[in-house]
């Protein structure tokens, strides 16, 4: 069976399909073509055996309403076409559904996320068709659930589904990007993820910082991985920090020409507990990530990519829905705190990330 998924949008909003993606894989057999954003590529040709850009040119026919002929069709579309289609958007888009029946026998909608009023919310009953609202529920009201088992009940259109399996990736194996660099252990070291797509979603940088420096002072060194639009960086290189890619110590310190794989070798051999800042493109940074246990960061993407490779995260909610967003993995390792009336305090995480340091380090 052919499938095809369109899932444009962030990072996080592609990782949450893991599920619909998995059930595909195994209980149908299905082979995936995923068309997602560029910049999420290294994670995305982890969840299909195709990707495809939402910016290829080869795409602008779906867009603009003209027919796409099957015998001279880009490489990408499967001979014959696909079976289905499934196009998770937030809105209906009847245009681009007739659109891509030019290339797919059946086409389907899956509401993407509930409305900002709370439509779009199903529980306690299975949906008649894809998106389709039984009942109203505000934010703040109890019976919501995760935005994985939402889209995942929109799925009733291929027959009944058993639970849905837990988020994992990579769903299609991968080689690593270093693969000359094989861990057997994670490192013993906590790694923080300070930013998100929105600045009102991150706690405060000051109480990661002290949370963070309190790690330090045992004696556990702290990782903080810094994305392109960070605000982050100045703050932390200010107290101190010091950057992976240009830290140098006595004897093994990994240095500026040194890979990856032998930055990390070298910073494990003689290890001094400090603040390190981590800036890398999300491919290398996948293979980063797997070196360690333990994270912790607010609402984002990487968040759930981390929490989904089968890192223990806990996550930090203060704007938005820890019910509707908190990450998930296999094993049930995540931790949500806070709520989208507000952050959880200094204490509280404290309290978490010791319990889950507890479990040490494999």
């Amino acid at each position: 069976m052919e499938v095809c998924i369109y899932r444009p949008g962030a990072l996080g909003d592609l990782l949450v399909t893991l599920p619909i993606l998995q059930w595909l894989l195994e209980a149908k057999g299905a082979r995936i073509t995923l068309i997602a954003s560029p910049d999420w590529e290294p994670v995305a040709k982890g969840m299909a055996h195709r990707f495809v850009s939402c910016e290829d040119r080869t795409l602008l026919p779906l867009f603009s309403g003209h027919p796409l002929d099957l015998a001279s069709s880009p490489q990408w579309i499967c001979e014959g076409g696909f079976q289905f289609a499934f196009l998770l958007l937030r809105n209906q888009d009847q245009a681009l559904e007739d659109a891509f029946r030019w290339i797919s026998s059946e086409v389907f909608w899956i509401q993407s996320r509930p409305d900002a009023l709370g439509r779009g919310w199903t529980y306690g009953s299975d949906l008649t068709s894809p998106g389709e609202a039984t009942e109203t529920v505000q934010p703040g009201i109890a019976g919501r659930v995760n935005i994985r088992d939402y889209l995942f009940r929109q799925l009733r259109t291929l027959g009944a589904i058993a639970d849905r399996p837990a988020a994992s990736w990579p769903v299609i194996s991968q080689s690593p990007e270093d693969s000359s660099f094989v861990r057997k252990s994670a490192l013993p070291a906590l790694l923080i993820h300070a930013g998100s797509g929105s600045e009102e979603k991150n706690w405060p940088i000051e109480s990661y910082w002290r949370l963070a420096s309190s790690c330090v002072s045992a004696g556990i060194s702290v990782f903080w991985t810094i994305g392109p639009a960070d605000q982050s960086r100045d703050y932390l290189h200010k107290n101190g920090a010091v950057s992976l890619g240009e830290a140098t110590q006595a004897g093994n310190g990994p240095s500026k020409e040194d890979s990856l794989s032998a930055k990390i070798q070298r910073l494990e051999s003689d290890m001094v507990p400090q603040h390190y800042t981590v800036e890398l493109p999300l491919g290398e940074l996948i293979t980063f990530l797997g070196l360690f246990e333990i994270m912790i960061g607010n609402d984002s993407g990487i968040l759930h990519l981390a929490s989904a490779m089968g890192l223990r995260v806990i996550a930090l909610f203060g704007k938005s829905d820890p019910i509707l967003w908190a990450p998930e993995g296999p094993g049930g390792q995540a931790i949500a705190l806070g709520s989208e009336l507000g952050f959880p305090g200094e204490d509280e995480v404290q309290e978490a990330l010791s319990f889950i340091m507890r479990k040490g380090f494999r």
